[in-house]
């Protein structure tokens, strides 16, 4: 089952901004004014709640008019069961999208999801934000030509997240025009952890 989405926000973002990324020795092209889509992977990870800071940030992108989408490795039935009870029914019916690892035939690492779901929504691969937990799903992201911000968990913290624009143990107090502004690029919490 397919939710039917708006049409995608046609503002044309001006060209990527060479943002450095601080904690780390390389620097890469991210650009998150006037995103595309907003994709999330809230569901597939064994978690009974959606990690801490998401839903608001679905809430204002979707406020913003930008598409929300949400592509999960879980089979369709087990993503719907749970987009349902950790969203709640009324933001789940206003997901632009939402695919699961049965919808395409190969699933992540593979870039193939976020592929389809770009298609979908009919939307610039790169100028999606893609959040993500693990390196997997990061691989993916990258390989779609989409940016990624890492969420990590206790379980992918010490995975090297080289490549995505923001690593972050929790989007708890983050804001989604700080993310769209590009205020965080190049920040991983782990480090300043480490410091500390």
């Amino acid at each position: 089952m397919r939710i039917p989405h708006e049409t995608a926000n046609p503002t044309i973002a001006p060209p990527p901004k060479l943002l450095s990324n601080h904690n780390r020795t390389k620097t890469r092209s991210f650009s998150f004014s006037s995103p595309d889509a907003f994709i999330c992977p809230c569901a597939g990870s064994g978690e009974v709640s959606p990690r801490p800071g998401v839903l608001p940030l679905m809430d204002a992108a979707k406020a913003s008019g930008i598409p929300v989408a949400v592509c999960s490795a879980g089979t369709k039935e087990a993503v719907t069961y749970v987009l349902e009870n950790l969203l709640g029914m009324e933001r789940f019916k206003g997901l632009d999208l939402y695919m699961a690892g049965d919808d395409v035939p190969v699933k992540k690492p593979d870039p193939t999801i976020y592929r389809v779901a770009a298609e979908r929504l009919a939307v610039d691969p790169a100028k999606c934000i893609v959040v993500e937990d693990s390196l997997i799903g990061l691989q993916a992201a990258l390989g779609a030509g989409m940016q990624c911000v890492i969420t990590f968990t206790s379980n992918t913290a010490d995975q090297d997240f080289s490549g995505a624009a923001t690593v972050l143990d929790s989007f708890e107090g983050v804001t989604f025009e700080q993310l769209v502004a590009g205020e965080l690029v190049g920040v991983d919490s782990r480090a300043a952890k480490a410091v500390a």
